[in-house]
């Protein structure tokens, strides 16, 4: 059966739409807008209510395309029918149908039994093949041919009368001319399907004959001579068919003491309700209709006598009437919210709360809002009128919105006029559905050209104090295992809004404004694809001009901008991606082939993610769990592709009170805002936040139980800066291999910039630049465009691969950026592992005194000892390494309790050192650290760093240390997680 036959008493549930949005579709009405399930369902109740009842089924009217009007399908066969009583005929001419006997092959030799068939006669009705024209009789069933008549005949000879279930083209209806020998003849019909498509109970035979059409006298319209009566007595006549359970007037009960109801005022479309009254209870009978031709009927019929009263067909639906509706308690101070947005003046103000009072002192209810069919453009309110008249003769006006056209009716005032009645419906739904004002509103930009240019930096110090409130009380849980659970589309909210409703900045903690929308068109980023259309709302104190905005986890969003939000789940994919090496670009072009839909902007993910991971709550230890906060020995090394793209001759010199010692919390704080910041402003100019480097503002980050205090060194500004010192630091080879990731149009512009030919593939271009490198102006342009001028990533880790500091170097590296690494740690490591040992110690013990003895070595630097080191039979135990010693000093280390400390290196060899005492730095001389020092920890974890550089050496500086931060962070709990495991 076709779907909008439905069984009676099985709950037909509407299923979620799949494939345009999120929400509910009608199965039978194709133009219905879509809307929430409990709309969807409120109208599928209206179809059922409306459906034909047969059997145990109820016929609903199709409004889908299988036909071009609204229609019936029968549940017994494939016919469709546009009428409802012609469809109940049509059920019943089946039902008889289906209770017949069977017919036999040709029904004109289908005789009773007990009957005896009747003697021929050569004048009698002779049995032969029908003789006529295919394009005229070209059927399959039974039909009397041309010579066939329907009439008295007047043929000398006896006509035999012949029973047949259709006619065809050449019958007729008269008398009967023929011939003696023209007689008539049974034969299987062969007429067209046209003529004679119907089955005899399905057709009767006077309608085939007849098919001429006709205009209706009222309409115009054309339609069969058949159809005529029902079209006028529908559309065109005054009195409808008898009210039943099947065919009544949807009504709802307004105000439930005094008997006022909201009727329909038509079955048709949509039409401005009516208020009706029936009151069987107390001293006064009340029953009355407000429609003015029903009114006019009962005034008659009540004042003579010879007219019998009747109900008309709004007080007759009564009796199936079963749904209450109640008033919306509409608050004062929406009133104020909306003189402020000058929607009306303090005027119209006063009159709606003097209504309103007026309502509340006769205990009626002030504003209705009342729903037929769940409308999404036309709102039907009914207002309280306390002084009877022509437009109220029941003390209530029904005031309508059409929010397609943005006009308002009432039948007090004209269409362009107002009125205390729309004042009100106004008051209503912009307390109820304030989307439909937000044309009339003032938009935020709007307001700020209105202030004052005095006031600007008020309007930025609301700026500073809207992400300190976010970054401070909106952090997200670390844990997020509900927001890890994939959703789907339905689960998430259509509509955001901020869950503040008093300002918590002010000491008054004053009530906030009514949400203001700040667009329709926000997209959620999904892991499925992106939601469109989703509204989002913000709030403003009234006395502090705080803004407050949705930004809360547990629906499993994060709110990056109003208009980008991404889900919880995407959010940790893109965090598990970055640590295997998959930049977000990458993560986003996937998703975009997969789901077939187009992703956003991918920076503005990017920016999304980074103001993900600033408000989550991290705490960055950077430690590990087997060497502690302090580990005893540890291993440098640099990230020499880790780079960011900033120019050391920009850089200001610090002022001369400058000392090196920056705030490293507050710095970091400061990187953390800007990313916070970028939600709330378009573009990174207008960013008050952003952080540029400098010497005086520019912090390492170090574990918080691993440094010494909030104050750290960063001592770059102290570096000597010589064409020397940087020129052929980076090898010629080095800079070919780098210049051949660069875009061709990077290296082309790169070849202008050298005064090089442009023209050709990118590898001529290449092997120009490279000859061009000769000259040591053009090789240090190629240096700085390729390299950069920054110096690299410091690194400070565990034998164990844990990373305790980083250090994100202006200039080229140097043992500077190391040093300052260790004298802010509180506890400087026994054993420090670099690849340049004797210049970190020298450069250490020159700014105060730090690796001793021997200038961190393992032994004197005497000739026996170099001797036997070269030939790697000196041995220099540190057994504290593996046993905490009793023999503690004010200084020394709380886990060996030595106060030793050693510069080695275990890559020394006896060609490649400068000085020969450096051979006593050699990591092989010390037994104890033979068995468990990983020496290829940091090879390894530069090595899987390096696999980032594509996507983080594009970005901008603060960005960048953010995310290399970020990543080493959750790269350091992978490592802590596989030690806690131990060997498998």
């Amino acid at each position: 059966m076709h779907h909008s036959i439905v069984i009676t008493g099985v709950q037909y549930l509407i299923p979620k739409c799949t494939t345009c949005c999120t929400l509910y579709h009608c199965p039978l009405c194709p133009s219905l807008k879509p809307m929430s399930q409990k709309k969807v369902q409120f109208h599928w109740e209206v179809h059922l209510k409306n459906a034909i009842n047969f059997q145990d089924k109820k016929i609903c009217k199709c409004h889908l395309h299988c036909r071009s009007d609204s229609h019936f399908h029968c549940p017994c066969c494939s016919k469709t029918v546009l009428r409802r009583h012609a469809m109940q005929t049509h059920l019943q001419l089946c039902l008889t149908a289906q209770n017949r006997p069977p017919r036999l092959s040709n029904p004109v030799l289908a005789k009773p039994s007990n009957t005896p068939a009747p003697q021929s006669s050569p004048s009698t009705t002779a049995l032969a093949p029908c003789t006529s024209t295919p394009e005229i009789s070209a059927g399959s069933a039974p039909c009397i041919s041309i010579a066939s008549v329907s009439a008295p005949c007047t043929s000398t000879s006896e006509t035999a009368s012949v029973s047949s279930p259709c006619i065809s083209i050449a019958s007729v209806s008269s008398l009967c001319t023929s011939a003696p020998e023209i007689s008539s003849v049974s034969t299987p019909c062969t007429s067209t399907p046209e003529l004679c498509d119907s089955t005899p109970s399905q057709f009767p035979l006077d309608s085939v004959v007849d098919r001429k059409r006709t205009t209706c006298p009222h309409c115009s319209a054309v339609m069969l001579k058949k159809n005529l009566n029902i079209h006028i007595q529908r559309k065109h006549s005054d009195h409808n068919q008898d009210v039943s359970n099947q065919s009544n007037l949807y009504g709802v009960c307004i105000d439930m003491f005094n008997g006022v109801y909201a009727v329909q005022k038509s079955g048709n479309g949509f039409s401005v309700p009516v208020h009706v009254q029936r009151k069987t209870w107390g001293k006064e009978y009340q029953l009355k209709c407000d429609l003015q031709e029903c009114w006019e009927n009962q005034q008659l019929a009540s004042s003579s006598e010879q007219h019998t009263f009747s109900l008309c067909e709004h007080l007759s639906s009564l009796d199936y009437c079963c749904e209450t509706v109640f008033e919306e308690l509409l608050d004062p101070s929406v009133l104020d919210e909306m003189v402020r947005l000058k929607l009306f003046g303090e005027t119209k103000k006063a009159v709606c709360l003097r209504r309103q009072k007026v309502a509340q002192t006769a205990h009626v209810p002030f504003s209705v809002l009342v729903t037929f069919g769940d409308s999404q453009k036309r709102f039907t309110l009914s207002i309280y009128e306390p002084v009877v008249n022509q437009f109220s003769r029941l003390g209530r006006v029904m005031v309508t919105y059409n929010s397609t056209t943005g006009t308002w009716n009432c039948p007090c005032a004209k269409p362009r006029m107002s009125c205390p009645h729309k004042n009100i419906a106004k008051w209503h739904l912009f307390q109820t559905n304030i989307e439909l004002f937000t044309s009339q509103i003032p938009s935020d930009e709007a307001l700020v050209k209105q202030i004052p240019e005095d006031l600007n930096c008020a309007i930025q110090f609301d700026l500073h104090r809207t992400v300190e409130y976010v970054y401070s009380m909106k952090k997200i849980p670390l844990a997020l295992q509900d927001g890890a659970h994939p959703k789907s589309a339905s689960d998430f909210p259509s509509s955001l809004c901020p869950v503040e409703s008093c300002c918590l900045m002010c000491d008054d903690n004053a009530t906030l404004e009514l949400p203001m929308l700040t667009t329709r068109n926000a997209q959620i980023v999904t892991m499925a694809g992106v939601i469109n259309d989703v509204s989002t709302y913000t709030r403003r104190c009234p006395g502090c001009q705080m803004i407050y905005r949705y930004q809360e986890w547990c629906d499993g969003l994060h709110n990056f901008n109003n208009n980008i939000i991404l889900s919880l789940e995407l959010c940790l994919f893109l965090r598990h991606s970055l640590q295997s090496h998959v930049g977000l670009s990458r993560v986003i072009d996937t998703l975009e082939s997969l789901r077939g839909e187009t992703y956003p902007d991918r920076d503005t993910v990017l920016q999304a993610y980074c103001h993900f991971e600033a408000l989550a709550e991290i705490d960055y230890t950077y430690s590990c769990v087997n060497c502690g906060d302090h580990p005893p020995v540890v291993i440098m090394d640099l990230l020499k592709n880790g780079v960011f793209s900033t120019a050391a001759s920009d850089l200001k010199e610090p002022p001369s009170e400058f000392k090196g010692e920056v705030n490293i919390e507050d710095f970091w704080q400061s990187v953390d805002q800007e990313m916070i910041a970028c939600g709330f402003v378009s573009s990174r100019a207008q960013n008050p936040f952003v952080v540029e480097p400098s010497y005086e503002n520019w912090a390492p980050w170090i574990g918080e139980k691993t440094r010494k205090g909030s104050t750290v060194l960063n001592t770059e500004y102290e570096k000597v800066t010589s064409p020397e010192n940087q020129a052929f630091s980076v090898s010629e080879d080095r800079l070919v291999e780098e210049l051949m990731k660069q875009e061709v149009d990077d290296v082309r512009k790169l070849c202008k910039d050298c005064n090089v030919d442009s023209n050709g593939s990118a590898f001529d271009m290449i092997l120009r630049l490279r000859a061009e490198m000769q000259n040591k102006q053009a090789y240090e342009k190629i240096y700085q465009k390729i390299c950069g001028s920054s110096g690299g990533c410091s690194v400070v880790m565990c034998p164990h691969g844990v990373v305790y500091s980083l250090k994100f170097n202006l200039k080229l590296e140097s043992p500077r950026d190391f040093v300052d690494l260790l004298l802010s740690w509180q506890h400087l490591p026994n054993v420090t592992i670099c690849d340049s040992p004797g210049d970190l110690a020298t450069h250490a013990n020159t700014r105060t005194p730090t690796f001793h003895p021997h200038e961190g070595r393992l032994a004197d630097a005497t000739l026996e000892n170099i001797s036997k080191a070269n030939q790697e039979t000196l041995r220099v135990s540190l057994p504290w390494l593996l046993e905490k010693t009793d023999n503690l000093t004010s200084n020394a280390h709380p886990v060996t309790g030595s106060s030793e400390h050693f510069v080695l290196s275990d890559k020394l060899d006896e060609t490649d050192v400068k000085d020969p005492k450096d051979v006593l730095r050699n990591v092989r001389l010390v037994p104890e650290l033979q068995d468990w020092l990983n020496r290829q920890a940091a090879e390894q974890f530069v090595a899987d760093l390096r696999e980032n550089d594509y996507f983080t050496n594009h970005m901008t500086p603060s960005t960048h240390m953010f995310m290399m931060r970020n990543i080493i962070h959750y790269r350091n709990v992978a490592t802590n997680q596989l030690l806690l495991r131990g060997p498998l």
